[in-house]
C-alpha cells in the first residue's frame, strides 16, 4: 500500500501478506485493507514471492459527510 505525496512522490505506507491457492475458470481472487487511510491517491500492488509485480490498482479517497454516488472508470 502506498500513497501519493505531491513532493516525495509514492510513499510506502504498509506491506499486508497474505495467500491465495486454488484457482478458478477466470483465475485468482484474494483482498487486503487498511484502516489508517487518508485522503489523497493511492496504489496498492500484488507482488509474488520473488518480489515481482502481478497486478496494481490505484484509487483515489475522498472523505465525506454524506455517502456520495459510486464511480465506476476503467482505463484501458
Amino acid at each position: 500500500w502506498e500513497y501519493y505525496d505531491s513532493e516525495k512522490g509514492w510513499v510506502f505506507h504498509e506491506r499486508i501478506p497474505y495467500s491465495i491457492s486454488g484457482g478458478r475458470g477466470e483465475g485468482y481472487r484474494g483482498y487486503s485493507y487498511i484502516e489508517s487511510a487518508r485522503d489523497g491517491l493511492w496504489r496498492c500492488s500484488v507482488e509474488n514471492g520473488r518480489g515481482q509485480t502481478v497486478g496494481r490498482d490505484m484509487f483515489t479517497i475522498v472523505t465525506s459527510e454524506a455517502p456520495s454516488a459510486l464511480v465506476t472508470r476503467v482505463d484501458i
